[in-house]
């Protein structure tokens, strides 16, 4: 065995130079081939080509990323300006038209709270609940002293810690300064460093940036501190996750690059999750070492000795949850989430979005709801930067759609009208349960989040609900009907067959086309190089087609709930008229479609009495 696996070891390594010589060797068999004169034209056309791209390149980004005024002295807008509930903070005509374009009559608990604060100069902390309007919150404020100062520098330098996060603040602050000459820019990963630069050249007003590439851009061209030299706001947004995934460094070194100009910064600190003491210890200037989020923050802005005190605006004291979410769990073994999972999503459509620890999850249930005919959507850190934005558009645009993800999507990101946050998996943090259930019930609406537990995570999930200041009694169990979860148990159990046999097929052949590649370019036997205990059985796709004609015979089962059955035999009538009216649930016969909130408030109200 041994002589068998450093074999294959350094197949690896032998076929990487392999490959790298012949690709070495066909490249000096090309240049012999061809003339002085044909590599002097071709070099002359690509650098012609490369001008022009350049400068259709940069034509369009002054188009798309610099706007032209919209407003001037000729042309203002018609729109009566009827905002009462926001003449208390002297805003600009021009923010005020963003806001009334976009229907935004009244500020937000943490928007009123926080605007009058950074209005009067103050350094801020603010504590707010996921959906409540954190990002105009600052926003409104910063946007509108660039307006009244006239200012066509660098601003405001806004850190988010990941790209699409970073992005949707841009979307959010473009739409309520979309009647100014404001120019807003992003820099983050998914573009050239080349193209980035040419971007910061231009002196925008906002720079929304991850610390990690702005750091990179600042280390190899210094000429970029100097456009720092006059930023009156600083802005950290989601700083928990700032301050605790990898960015501490970046965010250090940047700082300690800008602090000759720190006293002239006002600074806004923006979160879901902070403690009550994080106020008293910040402002008494009090040195821990920790590695806890709330004293990683304490470090960091103690750190920079700012001169100025910070004004400690919390909107939710009470609770990290916010009322209007719904919490419940199920009580399950591990073995048996795939059921719970699989009943809820049936007997309660509607935008659900499933969040798993780990991306290894995430392919295993999305390819096991497929077999039902669900479709649901993956989103993970794997997926390329493209691919997710068109997996959230995609999710975006249907009322029932499901999304499986990891917690690449617990924060910040615009996901909209989600009903239901299921947790296959308990999170691994209080902080990411308030992030994770921040998904649902965002601006007025209401939602759900419930967990599936199994007696293995029961003390996990109660040391979770101390620090939310809660007891494990107080969370609902969420009803299930057992009649119908036996029914979809056959379902189930063939369901993750035929998702453990792609599963491992997928494997077998990816194992196989590596070592035949690598064996075919040193011209060894592949049957040398496996044994008879290296080799994995064969599973034949005729083995998943009887599976698959299995699960489509219980598929195509009608399916009732006991309720529905002795319904059935007496009120014919009133079936045909649920189902004219489209009161009728699309999966169980009878039964007439509720909702899962509904279903949380029943239980609720029932308790009370």
């Amino acid at each position: 065995m041994k002589r068998r696996y450093s074999i294959t070891y350094i197949l690896f390594f032998l076929k990487k130079r392999y490959i790298q010589e012949k690709i070495v060797d066909k490249n000096k068999g090309n240049r012999k081939k061809r003339s002085k004169s044909s590599i002097k034209a071709e070099i002359s056309n690509k650098k012609q080509d490369t001008s022009r791209k350049d400068k259709q390149i940069e034509e369009k980004e002054d188009l798309a990323l610099f706007k032209s005024e919209s407003i001037n002295n000729s042309e203002e807008t018609n729109k009566t300006l009827d905002l009462p509930n926001w003449k208390d903070f002297n805003l600009s005509k021009i923010v005020l038209e963003g806001l009334s374009d976009l229907s935004f009559l009244s500020p937000t608990k943490i928007q009123r709270k926080a605007i009058a604060s950074i209005i009067k100069g103050n350094n801020v902390i603010a504590k707010a609940e996921t959906g409540s309007g954190k990002t105009l919150a600052f926003g409104i404020p910063v946007i509108d002293y660039i307006i009244k100062n006239n200012f066509c520098i660098v601003s405001a330098l806004i850190f988010a810690p990941t790209r699409e996060l970073a992005r949707q603040i841009a979307r959010h602050l473009e739409s309520i300064s979309k009647f100014s000459s404001l120019s807003i820019i992003t820099i983050a990963g998914g573009l050239s460093i080349q193209k980035q630069e040419r971007l910061l050249k231009r002196n925008p007003n906002i720079i929304i940036a991850t610390p990690g590439r702005l750091w990179e851009i600042m280390n190899q061209n210094d000429g970029f501190i100097k456009m720092f030299s006059k930023v009156k706001f600083l802005v950290l947004d989601e700083a928990d996750r700032l301050l605790q995934e990898g960015h501490f460094k970046e965010l250090d070194d940047i700082f300690n690059t800008l602090k000759g100009y720190k006293d002239q910064m006002q600074v806004l600190v923006f979160s879901a999750t902070f403690k009550k003491s994080l106020q008293k210890k910040i402002n008494n200037i009090v040195y821990e070492t920790s590695t806890s989020t709330q004293n990683e923050i304490e470090l960091f802005l103690n750190k920079l000795k700012f001169k100025n005190k910070f004004d400690f605006i919390d909107t939710n004291p009470e609770e990290s949850i916010p009322k209007k979410i719904k919490e419940g769990m199920i009580e399950c073994e591990n073995m048996d989430k795939d059921l719970y999972l699989y009943y809820f999503l049936l007997k309660y459509p509607g935008r659900t979005i499933v969040f798993m620890n780990s991306i290894d999850h995430v392919y295993r249930i999305v390819l096991m709801l497929n077999e039902f005919n669900i479709n649901p959507l993956p989103l993970h850190s794997k997926l390329p930067q493209k691919r997710r934005l068109q997996v959230i558009e995609k999710f975006n645009e249907n009322e029932t759609s499901i999304l499986i993800a990891s917690d690449i999507a617990a924060r910040g990101l615009d996901i909209f009208k989600i009903q239901h946050v299921i947790h296959y998996h308990l999170p691994r943090s209080t902080d990411l349960y308030i992030h994770r259930s921040g998904r649902t019930a965002r601006a007025e609406s209401s939602g759900v989040s419930i967990l599936l537990c199994t007696p293995d995570e029961t003390i996990k999930l109660k040391k979770m609900l101390f620090f939310l200041g809660k007891n494990a009694d107080e969370m609902l169990s969420f009803p299930v009907d057992y009649s119908l979860l036996k029914k979809l148990k056959p379902r189930i159990n063939l369901g993750r067959k035929i998702t453990n046999v792609i599963r491992h097929i997928n494997k077998q052949r990816h194992n196989y086309v590596w070592l035949k590649e690598a064996a075919d370019d040193l011209g060894v036997n592949i049957n040398e190089l496996n044994s008879e205990n290296d080799k994995e059985k064969n599973i034949s796709k005729k083995d998943i087609q009887i599976l698959r004609h299995q699960l489509k015979e219980l598929l195509s089962q009608t399916l009732y709930s006991e309720f529905s059955q002795k319904y059935l035999t007496n009120g014919l009538n009133n079936i045909a008229q649920n189902i004219i009216q489209g009161k009728t649930h699309p999966t169980f016969l009878g039964t007439i479609k509720l909702d899962a909130l509904d279903i949380f408030k029943k239980k609720m109200s029932n308790s009370a009495l």
